[in-house]
């Protein structure tokens, strides 16, 4: 039998295969699960990683479908559990996203309800832990209630989102207005979409004094910042988004924490006040006291009842026909900064099928 997937490469970028690792399907490790694919998403690393040559194989980690096999040590899933699953990252093949089958850790996988689409579900994973990991660890925000509901230590704060229409940004939209918090998006053509998700301002990234109209959105809303989260991490014309969150913060100073770690040197000349700690997501997957893999078992959890309730909006699903043959165009349109307000997904029984 043949299983089609997706390989990455500097020299080649993407390219769909026939059987590019054997044997197949992969079986998981003791604390492993392996998930049979219904859909799949894509992340902008998943091409800058192959692009430079850092990781290149299967790559890609939010996957959605039914689980095929469990682990020896694992007892909350069995097969053909419907779930969503944060795979590892520029790991091996095992854990690629772009294949019929991939292999996730127990406590990144979570159970899907009812209401749950298995597209729905694929655009959560990385995105959806980088912003609670961002807020909530590295920012360092009170949490909302289990029920979804704001905590009254966050009333009378606000803070800051840059890319509030992003992937991540949009979930760090929700997640800080669910906690309780005003939130100040910095966004472009996605204005609408982070309001609709709980910004009460949202600035235009594009306005010629984007220092300006930040500063007049924070008067307008009248409260203290406690943190700024930046899912950009990169220049908005002449200008590092991290620059303007670090100035934002002015004169308290706070913490702006990065989905892009901010050079050293870019570093030193920001405000002494101010800390741009990195959101690394791949700390979920690792266990122990420099790991945040119990907080994402519990988040992945909590989110996914969240979800199915209608609490929590998944990102906005835009599916790229072809299954996984439609890959490479997906990946080529984020390279190009042409994907905004919605997340790639790929169903991966739409992959012709026969020879490749």
């Amino acid at each position: 039998m043949s299983y089609p997937a997706v390989v990455l490469s500097k020299a080649r970028g993407a390219v769909l295969q026939q059987n590019p690792q054997k044997p197949y399907p992969p079986t998981p490790g003791p604390d492993e699960v392996l998930i049979r694919n219904v859909a799949v998403a894509s992340n902008p690393k998943d091409w800058k990683l192959s692009k430079v040559g850092v990781f290149e194989g299967i790559e890609g980690n939010d996957v959605a479908g039914y689980v095929e096999a469990v682990g020896a040590n694992v007892k909350e899933f069995k097969k053909g559990d419907r779930v969503g699953a944060f795979t590892k990252m520029a790991t091996n093949n095992t854990y690629g996203a772009y294949q019929t089958h991939s292999v996730s850790p127990s406590w990144t996988t979570f159970q899907l309800g009812p209401n749950t689409s298995f597209e729905s579900a694929a655009t959560l994973p990385l995105a959806v832990m980088t912003a609670a990991i961002g807020l909530f660890r590295k920012i360092g925000l009170v949490e909302p209630t289990p029920d979804g509901k704001p905590n009254p230590k966050a009333q009378g704060q606000a803070v800051l989102v840059w890319g509030a229409s992003s992937s991540v940004g949009a979930y760090a939209v929700q997640l800080a207005h669910l906690a309780g918090y005003k939130v100040i998006g910095i966004a472009g053509a996605g204005a609408d979409l982070a309001k609709s998700l709980g910004a009460t301002f949202v600035v235009d990234y594009r306005s010629p004094d984007v220092r300006g109209a930040i500063k007049s959105a924070i008067a307008s809303v009248g409260l203290p910042l406690v943190g700024a989260f930046d899912a950009h991490a990169d220049k908005s014309g002449s200008t590092a988004s991290y620059t303007e969150l670090a100035q934002a913060l002015q004169p308290r100073g706070g913490i702006v924490t990065v989905v892009l770690n901010v050079p050293k040197k870019a570093a030193a000349e920001l405000p002494k006040s101010v800390q741009v700690p990195w959101t690394g997501v791949g700390s979920a997957h690792l266990q122990g006291p420099k790991g945040d893999a119990e907080f994402a078992r519990r988040w992945f959890h909590q989110l996914a009842k969240w979800v199915d309730q209608g609490i929590f909006k998944p990102n906005v699903v835009k599916v790229v026909p072809g299954g996984l043959a439609g890959v490479r165009e997906g990946l080529g349109l984020m390279e190009a900064g042409k994907v905004s307000g919605v997340k790639l997904v790929y169903r991966i029984d739409e992959t012709p099928k026969g020879k490749l």
